[in-house]
């Protein structure tokens, strides 16, 4: 795997989008499974009829046909970073350190999230990145030392709070996606118009040690890449579940209008609304 993924990294942008964009229309059409759950999430979030969620859900592998292209050509590469990026709301992530409390960014499976957190630790600090381990080892070791080439430290979800607590507690930036499946036992947040259940780790790190939240995604206007840093979300002296419970709220608010804007740049194919 690893050698396959030095062989592509040494072809054109170009063509490597070609390949990526053929293998993203033929599991378009070859997993049905997956369309068929990515067009029932974009009828029942966004309120479209068949037609139009069969063009946003195409537009969608796409999409990600180009997001993986450009990771594969150029995550790590400090000098296409330094060029093409820049950051919007840094002033947003000052604050949120000047507390002392460590910070938490964090993003959905919207837009170029490998890129967003990328781009971040190499023109302004490292992050420890929360991921799910993957099955295939080899895979995951692969994942690894790709994500980690930008200078974060990739940490596995399965730690314990205690361990979350304490990078926090020594002023770290941990960074995690929020709109993951939380399981049968998560807690039901209300997420572009139904409920889904949700994990709440973000909001119960956030609520035991008074860290900021920040939500950011990566704006993409033809070769320039913007990290956009939200306001801070802090935790409310609300009773613990109530205060959970509207933390996680306010985030999805965020990612909710993000993906009303641009619907083709979110992971409709993942069944986020499972019970």
């Amino acid at each position: 795997m690893k050698c396959i993924y030095r062989l592509l990294r040494l072809l054109p942008y170009s063509t490597i989008k070609a390949i990526f964009s053929f293998v993203a229309v033929l599991m378009y059409f070859a997993l049905t499974s997956r369309r068929k759950i990515g067009l029932k999430n974009i009828e029942l979030a966004l309120g479209v009829d068949r037609a139009k969620a069969k063009k946003i859900l195409f537009n969608t592998y796409l999409y990600f046909a180009r997001m993986v292209s450009l990771n594969v050509k150029h995550l790590g590469d400090k000098k296409f970073i330094e060029k093409h990026f820049r950051i919007e709301g840094l002033e947003n992530f000052e604050e949120a350190l000047s507390h002392n409390k460590g910070v938490m960014f964090t993003t959905a499976h919207f837009g170029n999230f490998e890129m967003l957190v990328c781009g971040f630790a190499i023109l302004k600090r490292p992050i420890n990145v929360m991921v799910r381990p993957l099955d295939n080892k080899a895979l995951d070791k692969l994942v690894l030392d790709i994500r980690q080439s930008c200078g974060n430290r990739v940490v596995s979800a399965r730690l314990s709070t205690f361990d979350f607590l304490k990078m926090l507690q020594n002023r770290q930036i941990i960074g995690i996606l929020a709109d993951q499946y939380g399981g049968s036992k998560g807690l039901e947040v209300e997420f572009l118009g139904r409920s889904a259940k949700s994990s709440e780790g973000i909001a119960l790190l956030s609520y035991k040690n008074k860290t900021p939240i920040l939500p950011a995604y990566l704006k993409e206007e033809g070769k320039t890449y913007t990290i956009v840093i939200q306001k801070p979300i802090y935790p409310t002296d609300e009773p613990f579940k109530q205060a959970i419970h509207t933390i996680m709220r306010s985030i999805y608010a965020e990612f909710e209008e993000w993906i009303k804007k641009e619907p083709t740049k979110y992971l409709w194919m993942h069944n986020r609304w499972k019970t």
